[in-house]
């Protein structure tokens, strides 16, 4: 025996009624099945609809004609004429039960007020047509049929609208009723009768419920619910995109899903399959082929730890503070019992771990309410002062994971601390534990559900690694990220790393697109953009979207943008970047972005500060975290302008030729002006200093410039040839000196004793100064234990914008 259900969605057109009886025919030539149907779509709603417009004594003349023309609709286009004989049969039977729907509600606008009874005689009427019009339909194509009427096999309890059946009674009646072979068996969902004979409804879902109590009742093979999508998806298709059919479910996952918000079966349609360990296959009218949802009493499914996810909205939550003298296991039972006798459902009771507090969640129209009771039922607490404070909150979301076995797993442990890094300013709350053990859940603020729905699926589901980028810099620096992207796409592929350029700006004008910018026009759209560059708009697109791990890469000297990264860092966003204003800006604003990458849980990261091959920065912390010895000092050149120069200085040449050389090989006049006056030393050199841990500013270095300070305010244009003098004159001297020596000169970066000086000094050849070449950095750590054998880091620049490797470096400790 199998049991199908159809629901409102796949009887509700020709087409879709067609496709039921295809299945139909297909199945009972295997098996005996039987059928249970609901109320077509619209039906249920649109009868709970006249019952509230007629207790308001409103008229209700459009939507009763309308409800009653879904039926006569689909009977026309169900049969061949209107003189067949069961189209008159189907269309007076409408008639009739449309006739004493139309008593029913009149009754009700005399009322003013629907009595339980007529209100589940109502609401019921949508399944016992759609069952006659089944049978009639089913005899027409030459189907034997048999009916059973729900109401004298299902014994309910509980409330008319809200009922639960008598599962061992119903099936008492129902091994009384001889079932003919090789007839299919049709049944109306959603109804049964109460002790006192009466018509009750089942509640949500009542249709499934009823399938599933028929399938324990007659010891089903399986029980099977057709409607309008494969299967239980990991979240709702609505709202979550690349969501994956799921394959099995256990049904305590099943009902861990029901109860947390997810619209599959009702708790209560699970339990008759789970007592019975009857198999519930879930199905596609509109693709029968498909396997579906298995939902099973046991899943042995290593591979899927977690199922899916889910969320409930409107929740408010109510916070008890007690005072340490009284037992909270008394505080807690008494809750339960009130909340109870009220009839209000508490979704989730958490007690925390010192005992000091209770929190309660429910659903948000019942706060007032259940305000009421707890003020009532804790009188003489709170009078007495046995309460430190009671407070409430509204407007909440549960967020849930559902799944087995969620914490022995260590790939899903890291995700959830993924995700806590996500949400952790709007969490209020973590649920786990008791009965929905198998399920986790998070208490949010009011937040974009969409969103952070979204970015969960993504962190559990789609394994992959999401970065969203806001990209900000000149065409050239963008060209070579981008195609340095393009050529690591493989790399990014394997490790299941998925970059999206979201935004493009040259600080002028913006190009955002929050499903990722197509590169290969993105300088032609930039240019025709007439969005004037903003930071805000930028954060306005953070937030009203579902960036996963957003970060905005600056590769300007941009002082404005640089006074942003506060605003950036505090909305959500990290900041990879090569500029050195914000390192090299006042000490505060230095500790200010750090404290905000810290409250905000986002990186801060600047390799590519440095136009070296590797990230110097995270060299110079890998060597404070292992160095015992503190006492430590520093040496190093820091500009490969500078190498540039010396080398050539060194061998003789005239700083003039030197220039010319440097122009040529890619340096601007404004480099070199900078080299020779010390600036890009020193700035460097203030980096690192408060790497270090040196809380100083850039006046505390003392810079000895290379050239005369009466050429420092000139334009080196006009002078370079003056300029160029006064240097070789200036060095003939000190490099003969240094070549009697030995020694060859460099511009040298010092840190020692808690001084900061930039000037020339010689190198000996044991020096490791002594080797630098052309475009090459060196960074030389020593430490007082260690003075013989420094630690030595050598970069070679030969481009300008090699920085960029430290950027997509930056960019992977994202992932």
């Amino acid at each position: 025996m199998r049991v199908l259900k159809f629901g409102g969605t796949s009887i509700s057109s020709l087409k879709c009624f067609s496709k039921v009886v295809n299945i139909i025919k297909k199945n009972y030539k295997k098996d005996q099945i039987a059928v249970v149907l609901s109320a077509p779509k619209k039906v249920t709603d649109n009868l709970f609809y006249m019952i509230e417009k007629s207790c308001q004594t409103k008229d209700i003349k459009e939507i009763f004609n309308n409800t009653k023309d879904i039926f006569f609709y689909l009977i026309k286009s169900l049969f061949d004429s209107n003189e067949n004989y069961y189209y008159l049969n189907i269309y007076n039977f409408i008639e009739l039960k449309f006739n004493r729907l139309l008593y029913l509600l009149n009754i009700v606008f005399n009322l003013k007020f629907c009595p339980n009874s007529i209100n589940a005689e109502i609401v019921c009427m949508g399944e016992i047509i759609s069952v006659k019009l089944m049978e009639l339909y089913l005899k027409n194509k030459n189907i034997d049929v048999f009916v059973i009427d729900p109401k004298k096999i299902f014994l309910s309890k509980g409330q008319y609208l809200e009922s639960f059946i008598d599962i061992k009674e119903s099936e008492r009646r129902i091994k009384k009723i001889n079932f003919p072979k090789n007839k299919v068996i049709l049944m109306a969902g959603f109804i049964a009768k109460n002790k006192y004979g009466e018509l009750v409804a089942l509640g949500r879902n009542g249709s499934d419920y009823s399938a599933t109590a028929l399938a324990a009742c007659l010891k089903a093979n399986v029980c099977e619910i057709w409607t309008d999508v494969d299967g239980i998806y990991t979240g709702d298709p609505n709202k979550i995109k690349n969501t994956k059919l799921i394959n099995k479910l256990s049904c305590k996952e099943a009902i861990s899903l029901s109860y947390l918000g997810a619209e599959i079966l009702h708790k209560r349609s699970i339990f008759p399959i789970l007592e019975f360990n009857i198999p519930c296959i879930i199905k596609n009218t509109n693709n029968s082929n498909s396997y579906g949802t298995s939902i099973l009493n046991i899943v042995n499914d290593e591979k899927e730890i977690i199922k899916g996810i889910t969320f409930l909205k409107d929740i408010a939550m109510i916070s008890i503070f007690i005072c340490y003298n009284i037992k909270t296991i008394n505080i807690y039972n008494r809750i339960l019992v009130a909340f109870k006798k009220s009839n209000i459902k508490i979704i989730f009771m958490m007690q925390s771990s010192s005992e000091s507090n209770i929190n309660i969640f429910i659903f948000q129209n019942n706060l007032s309410e259940s305000k009421c009771i707890i003020e009532y039922e804790f009188c003489f607490e709170i009078n007495n002062k046995l309460f430190e404070s009671i407070h409430y909150k509204s407007d909440l979301f549960i967020l849930s994971m559902i799944g087995s076995n969620i914490f022995k797993n260590k790939n899903i442990f890291i995700n959830i601390v993924k995700f806590f890094n996500f949400i952790h300013k709007k969490m209020i709350s973590i649920l786990y534990g008791g009965y929905l053990s198998n399920a986790f859940s998070v208490v949010l603020e009011s937040c974009n559900i969409v969103n952070d729905l979204n970015n969960m699926h993504k962190i559990f589901f789609e394994k992959k690694n999401f970065i969203e980028i806001f990209i900000i810099g000149n065409k050239n620096i963008k060209n070579c990220l981008f195609n340095l992207f393009y050529k690591k796409k493989f790399f990014f592929k394997k490790k299941h790393i998925e970059l999206k350029i979201c935004g493009i700006s040259d600080a002028k004008k913006l190009l955002i697109n929050e499903n990722g910018i197509n590169l290969k026009h993105w300088k032609y759209n930039l240019s025709n953009s007439k969005i004037i560059f903003d930071s805000d708009i930028i954060i306005e697109c953070l937030k009203k979207n579902n960036f996963l791990n957003p970060v905005i890469v600056d590769c300007t000297q941009n002082k404005i943008i640089s006074k942003k990264y506060a605003d950036f860092l505090i909305q959500g966003f990290h900041i990879v970047t090569s500029n050195k204003q914000p390192n090299i800006s006042s000490i505060d604003y230095y500790k200010k972005i750090r404290n905000m990458s810290i409250i905000s849980n986002k990186k801060f990261l600047y390799n590519a500060n440095f136009n070296t091959q590797f990230p110097i920065i995270e060299n110079i912390k890998s060597f404070l975290n292992l160095s015992e010895n503190k006492n430590y000092y520093f040496s190093g050149v820091l500009s490969s302008a500078i190498s540039f120069i010396f080398e050539r200085l060194n061998k003789g040449m005239s700083f003039y030729k030197i220039i010319v050389l440097a122009l040529q090989s890619g340096f601007s006049l404004k480099d070199i002006y900078h080299a020779i006056l010390g600036k890009d030393s020193a700035e460097n050199l203030l980096i690192i200093a408060r790497e270090l841990g040196y809380n100083i500013e850039i006046k505390d270095i003392e810079i000895k410039p290379i050239i005369s300070k009466k050429f420092l305010k000139k334009n080196i244009k006009k002078e370079i040839f003056n300029i160029s003098i006064s240097v070789d004159n200036k060095f003939k001297k000190k490099l003969q000196k240094a070549k009697i020596q030995g020694n060859v000169l460099n511009y040298v970066s010092n840190i020692k004793n808690g001084k900061f000086i930039i000037k020339i000094q010689e190198a000996s050849p044991n020096n490791p100064l002594f080797k630098v070449k052309s475009k090459e950095n060196i960074f030389i750590f020593y430490t007082n234990s260690h003075k013989s054998f420094p630690i030595i880091l050598k970069s070679f620049s030969y481009k300008k914008n090699i920085y960029i490797f430290n950027i997509l470096n930056d960019l992977l400790k994202l992932t």
